[in-house]
């Protein structure tokens, strides 16, 4: 650790020559910025968890060096240990320097990492980057930047030994209404521990405009764009050895949400799934939630054999006996039907966090869309999120060295036109082409079509009503029609009172035949009853039918809420919300038609400027489930922050939660932080216990 501290200290004094008057630019620097946490958690009762220490500093520097040239630093470390043994720390110190002009401004950077474990070798990270970027606003903007990356670790022979290098361009040019884009990357990475390299390149070019005609009630606005990436492995792991295909992402489209019935149903998008980042949470919980979360990608019919799950840590034994995993296909992204059974799961780690790795015996599979379920057989108190979806192909080498290639063309034009004949009246029209090609992989072509018209007579009534239209065609496929209809009204008849309502059908076939149905109905009403009294309204209708295999679905949700105002110091809030789900034929498992009615009441009462009181109730009337908040905020000094919490439920299983905190801050530069809560769970008691120390200077 000594030398990694040198290692610091020998960059500030490497660059000291830049500080001017002889002094040592990480001493010198202005501002100098210097923080510390040290925190203690430890757990006990019927939980048997080991007790952490965990330290954490922070230095940053920045220098002014001259009115064209900055310099900025910093150095990280955290230090983290368990009871038993277990160690891990992380050293990160990074630098940068920026040169600037009328024309033009450089910056180089540089970050390095060392990661020590008592559980695996130590590891470390280096990379620089260099960027240019043309500064004068009359020039075509233009950024040229390279970069490089190391990793390696200290085993013998090593376990990871990478190297990534990247070279890119950009230029972007406004002239005379048209907007001109070219983008250029090339990365190239090897991998000494498995054998492969690889050469991805990718050139984008858009063309876009707009003009205004006939006094500006008339617009007429078009893009066309071209993606080409190009993607080159090579491995040689010898005859024999496993070798793993990974699809290009940017040929995929994620899904996530909670639903317990994953027969039927769309999912909202979830770029975080497939952004080639495997550290932070993609925003899907696993355990700790109890939901059924669904994970889907659109493959577009490419070949695969292999999902790989990153998660965002390391979990046990038993948390993965905890999490029972489903599997499932679709032509629609609607109608789902569930996988063969004699998928191979298997858990594996990578880089101290856990990886799930679905394997499909039976070979590569070609679907439209793909999508795994993850349930919760039991109650768990551990939290781990989803970071990454990578997909692909999984098979033995049959030569010493193999070579692949994937391609990737994208094609879109866009064409809008808006008119505007009066101010009660506006018409749009928006076309979009889009053609796509894989290889491998099954090329496709998109041409979607939407007409609308808007009218305002007034406050008292106004009205939107549209047409949407999408064809897509895939190779060996018959082609697919969704067609859409829509109209929604609001009206605001008073100061107090506002009021809207929708509706939409969609039908969708394949050649000619209807496969499936979409209806979704919905109002609201918002009123200003008195001043200090506000009452809402809100119903909506969904219904979801597949003509095919005449199963489907209908959720009808209507929710009243209120808001009084009795005091400044006093609010209450009332909610009612009772939703009805009926299914139609058989969807396996949880399609049981369902109600429930949810009563909800929450008090805020401030009786002084230093005490917040908070109380919740949540009454479920069919299961007779009781859920009761409280919370206490006390600033007992101008320098102590006192919090208290109460939970209690009585549901399926009854529990108790009581938690207080306590913040100090002893000055602008010191403040001392402790926790202790307490969970009592089906006659199983449980605590924790939570202080920590933080200065900053």
């Amino acid at each position: 650790m000594f030398k990694k501290i040198a290692k610091i200290l020998f960059i500030g004094l490497a660059l000291s020559p830049f500080g001017g008057g002889g002094q040592n630019l990480l001493f010198a620097a202005s501002p100098l910025g210097l923080s510390g946490t040290w925190q203690y958690a430890d757990q006990g009762g019927d939980l048997d968890v080991p007790w952490s220490f965990n330290e954490y500093y922070n230095l940053d520097f920045s220098k002014e060096l001259t009115e064209a040239m900055n310099f900025a630093g910093s150095a990280r470390y955290n230090n983290n240990r368990r009871e038993g043994g277990e160690r891990n720390s992380l050293l990160t110190p990074t630098v940068s320097v920026d040169v600037f002009n009328d024309l033009f401004s450089v910056n180089l950077s540089a970050v390095e990492t060392w990661q020590e474990s008592s559980e695996r070798s130590d590891r470390v990270s280096q990379s620089w980057d260099a960027n240019v970027f043309t500064q004068n606003q009359k020039w075509p903007r233009i950024r040229l930047n390279y970069g490089q990356t190391r990793a390696y670790d200290e085993e013998r022979p090593r376990e990871l030994d990478q190297e990534s290098s990247y070279v890119g361009a950009r230029f972007d040019y406004d002239w005379s209404g048209l907007r001109v884009l070219y983008d250029y990357r090339l990365n190239s990475s090897e991998d000494m521990t498995t054998a492969t390299t690889s050469d991805t390149s990718r050139h984008f070019g858009q063309v876009q405009g707009s003009r205004t005609l006939l006094d500006g009630r008339l617009t007429l606005s078009g893009a066309y764009q071209v993606s080409y990436d190009n993607s080159d492995r090579e491995t040689r792991v010898g005859i024999g050895g496993e070798i793993f295909i990974p699809i290009n992402r940017l040929t995929l489209e994620a899904y996530s949400g909670a639903d317990d019935t994953p027969g039927l149903g769309t999912l909202p998008l979830n770029d975080q799934l497939i952004d080639g980042n495997f550290i932070d949470s993609a925003g899907v919980e696993l355990l700790q939630s109890g939901l059924t979360q669904n994970m889907a990608l659109q493959m577009s019919f490419q070949p695969f054999n292999r999902l790989r799950i990153y998660l965002d840590r390391e979990i046990s034994l038993t948390a993965q006996t905890l999490l029972s995993w489903s599997f499932y296909t679709s032509d629609n992204g609607l109608d789902w039907i569930p996988l063969d059974p004699g998928t191979l799961l298997e858990y594996d780690l990578e880089n101290g966090r856990s990886v799930l790795e679905v394997n499909i015996p039976t070979g590569n599979i070609e679907v439209r869309y793909f999508k795994a379920v993850s349930e919760r057989t039991a109650v768990s108190t551990e939290t781990v999120n989803v970071t990454e979806l990578e997909v692909g192909e999984a098979r033995q080498s049959t030569a010493p060295v193999e070579r692949f290639e994937n391609r990737f063309v994208d094609r879109k034009a866009n064409v809008s036109l808006a008119y505007q004949p009066s101010s009660q009246w506006r018409f749009n029209y928006n076309l979009r082409h889009t053609d796509r090609e894989l290889d491998p992989g099954r090329d496709s072509t998109e041409l979607n079509q939407s007409v609308t018209a808007n009218y305002i007579l007034n406050r008292y009534f106004s009205t939107l009503v549209g047409v949407n239209q999408t064809d897509r065609r895939n190779e060996a496929e018959s082609k697919r029609v969704g067609r859409s209809y829509s109209i929604s009204m609001t009206s605001s008849p008073l100061d107090s009172l506002d009021a809207s309502a929708g509706y939409t059908h969609t039908d969708n076939y394949v050649g000619s035949v209807k496969e499936n149905l979409q209806d979704s109905l919905n109002g609201y009403i918002s009123a200003v009853i008195f001043p200090d009294l506000t009452a809402r309204f809100s119903l909506n209708w969904d219904r979801n039918r597949n003509e095919l295999a005449s199963t489907g679905t209908t959720t009808t949700t209507w929710r009243y809420d209120s808001t009084a105002r009795f005091s400044p110091r006093l609010t209450v809030d009332v909610t009612y919300t009772r939703t009805s789900t009926q299914y139609d034929g058989d969807l396996g498992a949880n399609s049981e038609n369902q109600d429930t009615s949810i009563f909800g009441g929450k008090i805020n009462y401030r009786p002084s400027d230093i005490l917040l009181l908070l109380s919740q109730v949540d009454y479920e009337e069919n299961s007779g489930d009781i859920t009761t908040a409280g919370s206490v905020a006390w600033r007992t000094t101008p320098k102590i922050q006192t919090t208290g919490n109460v939970v209690l439920g009585w549901e399926e299983r009854q529990y108790q939660t009581y938690e207080l905190q306590i913040l100090w801050s002893l000055s602008s530069y010191i403040s001392l932080r402790a926790l202790y809560g307490y969970l009592r769970d089906e006659g199983n008691n449980s605590w924790n216990t939570v202080a920590s120390l933080n200065l900053t200077f």
